[in-house]
């Protein structure tokens, strides 16, 4: 009975077995290897998304147009939520990257008598941007309305008095409502992506009409070119900086230009900022060859396994293999910036832009573009010690009584009579330069050389990495502003070692008082005022060249620093952001307004205090006033005490502690090229800031010729002392 079983036993297993190989057989018999999941790369994260709430039922209007304003914080791009807010012929007209307005903490929200004008109210044209008063909007009927808290109440909301007349509205029907939206706001920012921050005190206002649909207020109309309205944390979410590029005629090199795009829909938004206009402050140092007409073929660019794909359409583009690679090569630096974007392809109309000898793409390099990061020079940093340059280093001091060992002296540089001021260093090294009332003067091998008269009222000099030295003047001619110096050439040759003017015609009337070219070459900031005593100002132009460096012409301006009432001087950090010393225009104003507000020309009296701003919401200085030996950061040395007339005995009085104290005066800031600024450490006192490498490595030179390096979020007093340190090419 037993060895049946025993037999089926041996037979079902030989099957199974029997089953179990034509399986592998058949599954071995497709010999193509076919690709499966990448291991090597991970899909780009999702980006956490922000979805506000639509209206609420039976919502007043007040309540609709505050949470309409919270719902313009979403992202995503397609504003779901806030059009829920709008009657459909409102959503179909409204566009909100039409402009972006970044207010600061709240908003204010008060009807509008719009069948008549207010007693002594003034046409006010749509999209009104204001300076407040402050006696004057004090105990005006505004609703606050504080964001983003969705739910706070504010029954006073329907209690307002009716404000100042409508703002470009249409025909009204009886059961309207109109309300005025205004908020302090502190930066807007176009639809080409371009950021400014406001004049101090500037009210944004919008009249906004309701109207009931089916029982419930909706918004019907927003005033054109209406976009969104957010504040500075919602701004800081739903935005990034990126650059678009354009390639510079006078070599192959790319031009980053900042803008602040949000964080949807990221590389289609940058491909059609690429195939927009190029900017006044560029053009005409840059090339422009993509076509009038290009556009995207199907409106977006998807990005699949990293590769961004461009479809282009329209325009005649030609079949110039330079022109194709130029615009290859903005688009690959462009696009290259998006997270999840390894690579980028170009095509016209389906069909691959080709570039003949090229089969493939990648990189810049590929295209023989450099990246818009420049090389660094080697040459040392130096600090003047007596009339001797010796090298400096960046290590600060380690105690009060810390003795530093005297650094070597630079090779090749001779003594430096203290009578030159302003040094600027070459970028081999290799050559100084130094101003003495109106001469200039270089230094090379151990010898001065005086460089022929030019101009009057010279400024502070610098190098660039083309072997160009640069300096601001008043010349013979009304237009000469800026002039150059063949650095390439010997200081002997009286002909070409001579200053020759640049033109920038847009200098006219001003005085350059200080200069800095960015590390590529492309670029050069500008501090100018329009005479002694008169506000400072900070712009950047485009320098055009000749094919051997030379320039020739200063594109521009680009002014960047508009916030601020004095820019006392500024270093690049690299293509598209600078370091600079400065006032605020909010800090002169605290400081004119409690009568101790120092000469705006005057750049030799102490700074005292910094409000620390972004721009935005005002912070707290950095720093800790039990910083040891750091930097004056908090307080300024106490004064000598007056002796108070009024007191019977007539004795000193003591000092009354000033609680703005860490919060006003000249402080360091960080700007980008696009104009956003972001508030450093606060130092007391800064006259002249450089750098040895990037942000972190700047060095702060004091009215009292203090020099003091960063360390973390304070300042330190370096090891070594001097009257000036000099980087080269900064």
């Amino acid at each position: 009975m037993r060895r049946p079983l025993r037999a089926h036993g041996i037979a079902a297993v030989a099957l199974l077995l029997a089953l179990l190989l034509t399986g592998c057989t058949v599954l071995a018999s497709d010999p193509t290897i076919r690709p499966g999941l990448d291991v090597r790369r991970a899909a780009p994260e999702r980006e956490l998304q922000v979805a506000p709430p639509g209206p609420r039922r039976d919502a007043t209007p007040e309540q609709i147009v505050r949470d309409f304003i919270q719902a313009l914080a979403g992202s995503g791009g397609d504003f779901v939520s806030a059009r829920e807010f709008l009657t459909d012929a409102a959503a179909r007209t409204w566009s909100p990257d039409a402009r972006t307005v970044i207010f600061r903490r709240t908003v204010q929200v008060a009807p509008i008598d719009a069948t008549s004008p207010a007693d002594g109210a003034a046409d006010e044209p749509a999209g009104t941007t204001e300076g407040s008063d402050e006696e004057g909007t004090e105990g005006k009927p505004e609703a606050q309305v504080p964001l983003p808290d969705a739910e706070a109440e504010n029954p006073s909301d329907s209690d307002q008095a009716p404000s100042a007349r409508p703002q470009d509205l249409p025909p009204l029907d009886e059961d309207d409502l109109v309300l005025r939206l205004s908020a302090a706001a502190w930066a807007e920012v176009g639809r080409d992506g371009r950021f400014r921050e406001l004049p101090q005190d500037t009210t944004m206002t919008s009249d906004i009409v309701l109207t009931q649909e089916q029982g419930e207020w909706r918004i019907r109309h927003l005033e054109s070119g209406f976009g969104r309205w957010i504040g500075t944390a919602d701004f800081d979410r739903v935005f990034d900086t990126y650059a678009v590029h354009y390639v510079y005629r006078a070599d192959r090199l790319l031009i980053p230009d900042v803008r602040f795009i949000p964080t949807d829909r990221v590389a289609t938004r940058l491909a059609q900022l690429q195939l927009g206009a190029v900017p006044d402050y560029l053009s005409p140092a840059v090339r422009d060859d993509i076509p009038p007409g290009a556009r995207l073929a199907v409106g977006a660019v998807p990005i699949v396994g990293g590769v961004a794909t461009v479809d282009l359409t329209g325009g005649e583009f030609g079949a110039d293999p330079e022109a194709r690679r130029r615009i290859w090569a903005q688009f690959v630096a462009t696009l290259v910036q998006v997270r999840g974007v390894d690579r980028v392809q170009i095509t016209l109309d389906g069909n691959p832009l080709e570039i003949p000898g090229l089969e493939s793409i990648r990189s810049l390099a590929d295209l023989e573009f450099p990246s818009t990061a420049a090389s660094a020079p080697t040459t040392p940093p130096l600090v003047r010690q007596g009339v001797f340059m010796r090298e400096f280093s960046t290590r600060p001091q380690t105690s009060e009584n810390d003795v530093a060992p005297t650094p070597p002296r630079a090779a090749g540089l001779p003594a430096v009579d203290e009578r030159w001021h302003d040094l600027a260093l070459s970028f081999t090294g290799g050559e100084l330069a130094g101003v003495s009332g109106d001469t200039l003067s270089r230094w090379r091998n151990r010898f001065r050389y005086e460089v022929p008269r030019f101009a009057t009222d010279l400024g502070r000099p610098c190098y660039d990495s083309q072997d160009v030295l640069w300096i601001g003047g008043t010349g013979q001619l009304v237009r000469e502003r800026l002039f150059y110096v063949n650095a390439a050439a010997s200081p002997v040759d009286p002909l070409r070692s001579r200053a020759m003017p640049v033109g920038s015609g847009w200098l006219t009337g001003r005085r350059v008082l200080a200069c800095q070219v960015s590390p590529q070459g492309t670029r050069i900031a500008l501090i100018s005022d329009a005479g002694e005593g008169t506000p400072s100002r900070l712009d950047i132009g485009t320098i055009m060249r000749e094919a051997n460096g030379l320039p020739t012409t200063v594109i521009g301006p680009q002014p960047i620093a508009e916030q601020f009432a004095v820019v006392r001087d500024m270093v690049w950090l690299g293509e598209t952001s600078l370091a600079l010393l400065g006032q605020t225009r909010v800090n002169a104003a605290i400081l004119a307004r409690e009568g101790t507000q120092p000469d705006t020309a005057d750049t030799g009296d102490d700074a005292t205090t910094g409000d620390g701003s972004t721009g935005g919401e005002s912070t707290e200085p950095a720093g800790s006033p039990d910083n040891g030996d750091a930097a004056p950061s908090q307080e300024p040395d106490e004064p000598e005490a007056e002796v108070d007339a009024s007191s019977a005995d007539g004795a000193a009085e003591d000092p009354v502690p000033d609680p703005l104290a860490g919060e006003r005066g000249v402080l360091p800031y960080l700007i980008t090229v696009g104009g956003r600024t972001t508030a450093l450490p606060v130092i007391l006192g800064g006259d002249r800031i450089t750098t040895t490498g990037g942000e972190r490595d700047l060095v702060i030179r004091t009215t009292d010729e203090t020099v003091y390096v960063r360390s973390g979020s304070q300042w330190l007093p370096a090891q070594d002392q001097g009257r000036d340190v000099v980087v080269a090419i900064r």
